[in-house]
């Protein structure tokens, strides 16, 4: 950084750009001529004050603005969370609902398994018996 006082004499077709006429202001400079002070340039010293003020309110406004960007992200991103949390909730009570109608589907068929076991068991039992009869007429006979 360089503090410089620019005359026209150095730069008279004021090539540069950004480098101003020789105001008597001494203002701060670094390689690419950007101003780096907060000072106020080419404002008279009964405005300084009034300029001052007016940057102080830009600088709130643009702080106040900031955070509410920042605060409008988090809450976004709350929204989101809360969406794909009630996402979730919703995919688990899918998974529970199909949890429960595989239990009853799993029962109905256990029911469904013991009734036809139990036919056959009744069948094979009359069976044996007709088989028991049959053997005990021959042997009678």
């Amino acid at each position: 950084m360089v503090s410089c006082n620019f005359s026209e004499e150095q730069y008279p077709d004021n090539s540069e750009g950004n480098l101003s006429r020789n105001t008597g202001n001494s203002v701060q400079y670094d390689e690419k001529f950007e101003i780096l002070s907060d000072e106020p340039f080419n404002v008279k010293p009964d405005n300084i004050i009034a300029h001052q003020i007016e940057n102080n309110d830009r600088y709130r406004e643009i702080r106040r603005l900031r955070n509410e960007l920042a605060r409008l992200k988090r809450r976004q991103e709350r929204n989101e969370d809360r969406r794909q949390i009630q996402r979730i909730r919703e995919r688990r009570k899918q998974v529970e609902r199909q949890i429960k109608e595989d239990k009853q589907r799993a029962a109905i068929r256990r029911k469904e398994f013991l009734r036809r076991l139990e036919y056959e068991r009744q069948m094979v039992e009359a069976f044996e018996e007709i088989l028991f009869e049959a053997t005990s007429t021959t042997a009678t006979t």
